[in-house]
């Protein structure tokens, strides 16, 4: 497999685990709002669903920001995951596991962007 084909896979795997995190945590903050009232709870729904948008677009786009916008997607996601393990319904619990593998992914991401552009750099100098 080149180089070029394995981006290209790593790409689409970010672009559709952060699509399919979007999903779950708008789903989730649905039925959230009636098991949780907790603001801090639903703003950190919200914030993941919305980052996870925004990182599946930056991959799509080939954005240089693709690298940190994965980066701050991760952590949000990672809080987001421990969180809903606190609960006892299956659909937290389950939006919890897909958020922690979108943060995994996205850390994945931040690490080849970031060596992409230390590699440039080196060319550069």
């Amino acid at each position: 497999m080149t180089q070029a084909s394995s981006q290209n896979r790593d790409t689409q795997n970010g672009i559709d685990q952060c699509l399919k995190c979007y999903e779950v945590c708008t789903r989730t903050l649905a039925a959230g709002l009636e098991i949780n009232e907790d603001q801090d709870f639903i703003t950190a729904l919200q914030l993941c669903a919305q980052t996870c948008q925004l990182v599946a677009q930056a991959l799509l786009l080939d954005s240089p920001f693709a690298g940190k916008t994965s980066l701050l997607c991760a952590e949000i996601c990672e809080e987001v995951a421990l969180i809903c393990e606190e609960f006892e319904e299956e659909e937290m619990r389950d939006c919890g596991a897909v958020c922690a593998e979108c943060a995994k992914v996205c850390r994945q991401i931040h690490e080849g962007e970031k060596k992409k552009s230390q590699q440039l750099d080196h060319l550069l100098n």
